[in-house]
């Protein structure tokens, strides 16, 4: 056995996409995507099949038919019968699955240290309560948040991109802008505190990308027994929404996330490939110019993960950390 299928199953797979295309990891067996990479030889495919719970998902973004349960997956491949499951899964195993089940998250190698010296910088900490609603005195509980631009670079030996403008763009951050440390340390997004000044974000990006092929995201942690997923545009929305609980939610939520701008269904196939294995609760903090059809084609596409699904917009007109905020509800 290995996980919740039978040799046979590793076996086939094999055989249909060839050995050296088979991979198995500690909680996936990865292969090509029948719907959108075989027969295309490639150096590494998407398609994770998940050993704990019968389902699997491709990572490839334009992928819209390679998600589902797994009887769909035997169908295709192996031209049989969904109810021929029991040929390649442990039926008595799959009683005792529970849907709900999450992953322990993976651990990343590079541990960035930030240390620096916040009452350096008074300006910084007088915008930061600000934006947090003058809820904080202190912000040792905000997560990877950077103060000091130049000694978090020097300290964690990160070459800022070469280039003219490069001590101008470091003096820049420095004088001007907080960061935040992103979930995967593969950027710093950074936030300028002058309302009145033009460049107001900048993402620093500091990861290998080549190991990093999905999109990164800013991440608070919840109640680590919760099913639920939080999912707002910005960093400030979500920790707006933790501290004040605009929407009065009684799901217990697992962890609050920054989308950073990028695209919705990468941000849930990031997750759901670090994170989760089977069906959640997702609850969207949308920005306002996206319409509620955009969510229900995203429900319909991906109902096989879904427990629910709730939408809330800000009908005042800002986002989730602009006040006032008056909720508006719709569960998709």
């Amino acid at each position: 056995m290995i996980g919740i299928y039978k040799e046979e199953f590793i076996e086939r797979l094999k055989d249909v996409f060839g050995e050296e295309n088979v991979k198995i990891t500690s909680s996936n067996i990865i292969c090509p995507c029948p719907y959108c990479e075989y027969p295309q030889k490639r150096s590494h495919y998407h398609l994770y099949i998940s050993l704990e719970v019968p389902i699997f998902n491709c990572f490839r973004k334009d992928c819209k038919d390679g998600h589902g349960f797994i009887g769909k997956f035997i169908k295709k491949v192996f031209s049989l019968n969904k109810k021929e499951i029991g040929k390649f899964v442990d039926e008595d195993k799959l009683k005792y699955i529970h849907t709900d089940k999450i992953l322990t998250k993976k651990e990343y190698d590079k541990n960035y240290i930030i240390d620096d010296d916040k009452d350096r910088f008074p300006y910084k900490k007088i915008y930061l309560k600000k934006r947090l609603g003058f809820i904080k005195n202190d912000f040792n509980d905000i997560k990877g948040l950077i103060f000091d631009f130049k000694h978090f670079l020097r300290r964690n030996n990160i070459s800022f991109p070469k280039g003219n403008k490069r001590n101008h763009m470091i003096n820049f951050l420095q004088d001007k802008f907080i960061g935040f440390l992103t979930e995967h340390k593969t950027m710093i997004v950074c936030r300028n505190i002058d309302s009145f000044d033009d460049f107001r974000y900048y993402k620093l990006f500091i990861g290998n990308k080549k190991t990093n092929s999905f999109p990164d995201y800013y991440k608070i942690d919840g109640n680590l027994n919760g099913t639920g997923i939080l999912i707002g545009e910005g960093i400030f929305d979500i920790y707006a929404q933790k501290y004040f609980d605009f929407i009065k939610t009684d799901k217990k939520i697992f962890g609050y996330y920054s989308a950073l701008s990028q695209n919705f269904y990468g941000i849930i196939n990031s997750i759901l490939l670090y994170e989760y294995v089977g069906k959640f609760d997702l609850i969207v903090l949308s920005d306002s110019n996206i319409p509620i059809e955009y969510y229900k084609k995203f429900k319909k596409e991906r109902s096989y993960l879904l427990n629910s699904m709730d939408v809330y917009y800000n009908t005042s007109g800002g986002d989730f950390a602009e006040m006032p905020v008056i909720v508006n509800k719709f569960k998709i």
